[in-house]
C-alpha cells in the first residue's frame, strides 16, 4: 500500500530517512506481543511529531495500536513504577498489536553529570520489565541521550533489538539554527524557560553538526563551534560555570593555529574571562581579558576591544585601582566615539 503524505514536511521528512523508516516498520509488522526492546533516535522535536503521525496513519501499521507516553520529569527516578501505573490505565484493542512508545526521557537522562538516578534504576530492573511491558517498547531519543543510555544503563542497552536513526529534515534544521545561532536577541532579555529551550536547540544542533562516534569535518568546524560557544555563555548565564569552561575550553582547542578563526579565539577567550569574573578568579579573567584583547587589536576588531576594555575597567574598579579603572574606561570610551564617527545617523555603516 502506498502511504500519501499530508504536507511537503512530511513528504521531506520520508525522502530523507526511507531506510530508517522502512526497517522501523519492518520491526513493528515482526515483533512478538512480548518485550522487544528498540531505540529511535531523532533529535528535534519538529520530525518527532512528524514520524509519530507518519506511524498513525501509515497503511501498513493499520493493524497497531500505539500507546504513547510523555515523560518530560526531568526528576524522573523509577521509570517502571510509571509505565506500571500507565499501563493500569490502557485498554488494547484485541484486534490489534499494542506497541508503546517513550518521549520525554531526555529530560531525567540528562545532559551532563554522572550517573542518571533513572537510568541507575533502569538498569537494575530491566528484567521485571519482560511482566511489566509485555509490548514492544520504543523508546525516542536524541543522540546525546542513547549516548548516555549506552554508558550508564549497559544491561538495558544490551537487551536492544534495533536502533533506528532518523536524519533531521533541512527545514527543521533551519529553524534551530534561526532560532538560535542567527537570533541576535539579547541573552539576558530571555526568560529562565526560554534560555533552558535555546540550551536544548544548542545541544540538539551539537548532535547534528558532530554526532556520537563521529570525526568533526572540516565544513562543520565553525558551526560547530559557534554552537559550542554559544551553549558555554546560555550556561554561564545559568551559573554552571564548570559545564560552560568545559564546553568554552573545547571551543578554544579548535581554533588553535587557525588564522582564519582568530575572532571565534578572541570571542571565546572574552566568554572564558567572563566566567572567571564571575567566580572570583581575577586574575585568571584579567589574563583571559588581555588575551581576547591582543588578538582583537591585531584583527582590527575596535568594537571588540571597546567591550574588552570596559570589562576590565570593571574588574579594576572592583579592586579599588580606580586610576588603572578610568584609563581602561578612557580608552573604551575613545574607541566607541571613533565608531560612531563612522557610522551615519540611519545607522550605515561608513567603513574604516
Amino acid at each position: 500500500m502506498v502511504l500519501i503524505l499530508s504536507s511537503n514536511e512530511s513528504q521531506a521528512f520520508v525522502q530523507a530517512n526511507q531506510q530508517a523508516l522502512a526497517e522501523l516498520l519492518t520491526f513493528l509488522d515482526f515483533a512478538d506481543e512480548k518485550l522487544a526492546l528498540s531505540f529511535i533516535e531523532i533529535n528535534f522535536e519538529p520530525d518527532k511529531r512528524l514520524l509519530l503521525e507518519i506511524l498513525q496513519n501509515h497503511p501498513d501499521c493499520q493493524n497497531i495500536e500505539f500507546l504513547i507516553l510523555e515523560f518530560a520529569d526531568p526528576q524522573l527516578r523509577f521509570l517502571q513504577d510509571e509505565l506500571i501505573t500507565q499501563l493500569k490505565a490502557f485498554i488494547p484493542d484485541p484486534q490489534k498489536k499494542a506497541v508503546v512508545m517513550l518521549l520525554g526521557l531526555e529530560h531525567s537522562i540528562g545532559m551532563t553529570g554522572s550517573y542518571p538516578p533513572m537510568l541507575q534504576d533502569l538498569n537494575f530492573i530491566r528484567d521485571s520489565l519482560i511482566n511489566t511491558v509485555p509490548h514492544p517498547l520504543l523508546l525516542v531519543l536524541p543522540d546525546y541521550s542513547l549516548t548516555r543510555v549506552a554508558k550508564y544503563a549497559p544491561d538495558f542497552w544490551a537487551w536492544r533489538y534495533m536502533v533506528f536513526r532518523f536524519k533531521t529534515t533541512a527545514q527543521v534544521k533551519e529553524q534551530a539554527i534561526d532560532q538560535t545561532l542567527q537570533n541576535n536577541r539579547i541573552l539576558g532579555n530571555y526568560t529562565l524557560p526560554e534560555k533552558q529551550d535555546r540550551i536544548d536547540l544548542l545541544e540538539r544542533l551539537l548532535m547534528e553538526y558532530r554526532p556520537s562516534g563521529e570525526v568533526l569535518s572540516e565544513e562543520n568546524r565553525i558551526p560547530y563551534i559557534q554552537v559550542l560557544r554559544d551553549l558555554g555563555i546560555c550556561y554561564r548565564s545559568h551559573g554552571v560555570w564548570d559545564k560552560a569552561k568545559g564546553l568554552l575550553n573545547e571551543a578554544l582547542l579548535l581554533t588553535e593555529n587557525q588564522e582564519p578563526l582568530e575572532a571565534w579565539q578572541a570571542s571565546i577567550f572574552y566568554n572564558l574571562a567572563w566566567i572567571y569574573d564571575d567566580q572570583g578568579e581575577k586574575e585568571t579573567a584579567i589574563a583571559l581579558y588581555q588575551q581576547s584583547l591582543e588578538i582583537k587589536e591585531k584583527i582590527g576588531d575596535v568594537q571588540g576591544q571597546a567591550a574588552t576594555l570596559h570589562q576590565l575597567a570593571i574588574i579594576y574598579a572592583n579592586r579599588g585601582e580606580i586610576d588603572q579603572a578610568i584609563a581602561l574606561f578612557q580608552q573604551s570610551l575613545e574607541l566607541k566615539e571613533k565608531i560612531q564617527r563612522f557610522w551615519y545617523p540611519s545607522g550605515t555603516k561608513w567603513g574604516w
